[in-house]
């Protein structure tokens, strides 16, 4: 099961699974899509802290992921696990030297 997470998580942004996951329960305003509603900015790394999934985004951090990026509205992996309470995923991510809890200018 960790692995195929793993690997939806990998292509998250071209997956269409992606979109009704964002549509279902977030204001308009946090959704991170461009006009033709497609997730821009959203990465595996952002899909792992918004669902929750502490030890996957402990797989995903092995890889290639930029901690950093943001979404559509400067939104970051942490600042979407602290949004919605994902307290594990936060102290995952708060223990690396490359996460900066501030929102980035975008």
């Amino acid at each position: 099961m960790r692995a195929l997470a793993l690997k939806l998580l990998d292509g998250y942004d071209n997956h269409i699974s992606s979109k009704i996951l964002l549509l279902r329960g977030l204001e308009y305003q946090y959704q991170p899509f461009n006009s033709p509603g497609i997730p821009t900015g959203f990465t595996g790394l952002h899909g792992g802290a918004y669902l929750g999934y502490g030890e996957i985004v402990v797989d995903l951090l092995e890889d290639k992921w930029d901690v950093q990026a943001a979404d559509l509205f400067c939104n970051t992996a942490i600042s979407w696990a602290a949004r919605r309470g994902h307290e594990q995923v936060v102290r995952v991510l708060l223990q690396r030297s490359d996460v900066n809890p501030d929102k980035p200018s975008c």
